[in-house]
């Protein structure tokens, strides 16, 4: 190879690495009976696993203000050269996570009449990253922030009584040292995974709302979310049933199953790609191509043609026309059964129960909550005003006739603007205790309903209270 060919290829690989540049890890954060980052004392919760003590014992008093991390010996005291050691660590079933830097509140408690001066050395990774003598420590609510040495798994508190005058111990008149709030800045680099199961991926063609079944893994920090898209719309999500929390190790669930159901009316008939995106909670992403869906809709009808819902004792049916009013007039003798609108979402299934407890005569409330009164109490309206752009949350429940709640049932909605036809939307899943949560569209002044089939061969639903939301500019 010539030089000048050399210094070509050298030249395109240095190009090419500094393109690509070093993988960036995902970042999170982990605190102990107060968050300190940034200063201030934010009450947060004790995990017990991530700590031990040696030749001592913690008191703990977090989650409330005021809250520490005490660390005590017998008789208050140690021994000249003795030592008391509290470790705070990262779980073993996170193996890929680091610690790269930590914030600290704490005070070494001055020593009662002693024979010799203690020190408190705080250390990480094998190295010391401060010493202090009895009686130093941070202001409350100024916590110094240290990095860590690279690959730290944990911190040491250390509280060492020397040999300055001899023989004699280290007395204290309670608690060594008070540990007020801690906060490990982590980073973790592993992508989560993610696999799709059920109806919807089974091949064929696929209508109404389907399910889709997923298991998400991620070993370290956790599952935050799979977000699923199908022919580039966003069709539905996954979280943890409880909210991922920044005073837990792992802070999410390292697997996450679950079902979420797809309405394939979102999208044209036709091959429609899909796509499930896993978030970790470091913020690490994969995406997974899971192929195409087949879906197969029919066109849909600008008003209800046929047997609709019947409504729940609280106002009109869900539109104009058949099957608007007392649930929907009866087809014409000698005539073909139309179909129900909306859709039934368990359409095609036969007598599969919609839900838990699944019943005709269910009872389906819905309604608006703007915000709240100026006595804290949540606002809970059929009709609101609201300024264009803000949605306005919608909260429901769906129960049988025994007011027990209808657990894992899918809702079909309808939705309708001034002057024009109701038309199906995106509907939701009840919660195993019957209640579910929505969202405005953002838009026009609307109106909305929610209508529940207790079975894939029910013709007509239980309608909730028809919600009105005017919107002004």
């Amino acid at each position: 190879m010539s030089r000048r060919a050399a210094a070509a290829a050298l030249l395109a690989l240095a190009i090419a690495v500094a393109v690509a540049g070093p993988a960036r890890a995902g970042t999170f954060s982990v605190s102990q009976c107060n968050a300190v980052a940034g200063g201030g004392l934010s009450p947060r919760a004790y995990q017990a696993g991530l700590w031990w003590v040696d030749a001592g014992w913690p008191a703990v008093d977090c989650g409330a203000g005021g809250g520490a991390i005490r660390i005590g010996t017998a008789h208050w005291r140690l021994p000249d050269s003795g030592t008391t050691v509290a470790h705070l660590a990262l779980p073993g079933s996170m193996p890929r996570t680091t610690a790269r830097a930590a914030w600290l509140d704490w005070r070494f408690n001055p020593q009662a009449a002693s024979a010799n001066p203690a020190f408190l050395i705080v250390g990480a990774g094998g190295a010391r990253l401060f010493e202090a003598v009895a009686g130093e420590g941070t202001a409350p609510g100024a916590a110094v922030r240290r990095t860590l040495p690279a690959g730290s798994r944990g911190l040491d508190f250390t509280v060492y009584c020397s040999t300055a005058n001899g023989p004699g111990w280290c007395n204290w008149g309670w608690y060594l040292l008070e540990v007020r709030g801690v906060t490990l800045e982590l980073e973790e680099s592993g992508d989560p995974s993610v696999t799709e199961g059920g109806a919807l991926v089974a091949g064929g063609r696929r209508s109404g709302v389907v399910p889709l079944e997923i298991v998400a893994t991620d070993g370290d920090s956790g599952v935050r979310r799979v977000s699923v898209s199908l022919g580039g719309v966003a069709v539905g999500t996954l979280e943890p049933a409880e909210p991922c929390t920044d005073d837990r190790l792992p802070p999410c669930p390292q697997t996450l199953r679950g079902i979420v159901d797809i309405d394939t009316r979102l999208v044209p008939d036709g091959d429609r790609r899909l796509r499930l995106v896993v978030a970790d909670a470091a913020g690490n992403t994969h995406t997974r191509d899971a192929g195409t869906v087949l879906v197969a809709n029919r066109p849909e009808a600008d008003t209800p043609p046929g047997p609709g819902p019947v409504p729940d004792g609280s106002g009109a049916g869900v539109g104009s026309g058949p099957g608007a009013g007392s649930g929907g007039a009866a087809p014409v003798s000698g005539a073909a059964p139309q179909p129900s609108f909306p859709p039934n979402p368990l359409a095609g299934r036969g007598h599969a129960p919609n839900g838990r407890r699944a019943s005709e005569r269910a009872r389906l409330r819905a309604w608006l909550e703007p915000g709240r009164a100026r006595s804290g109490a949540v606002l809970r309206r059929r009709s609101v005003t609201a300024p264009y752009g803000q949605r306005v949350r919608i909260r429901g429940r769906l129960t049988d006739e025994h007011g027990r709640g209808i657990g894992r049932a899918t809702l079909a909605a309808v939705r309708r603007e001034p002057g024009r036809p109701w038309r199906t939307v995106t509907g939701v899943r009840t919660r195993p205790d019957g209640r579910f949560t929505a969202f405005t569209r953002i838009g026009p002044s609307q109106e909305l309903r929610f209508v529940y089939y207790a079975y894939g061969d029910s013709a007509r639903g239980r309608a909730s209270p028809a919600l009105r939301v005017r919107v002004v500019r």
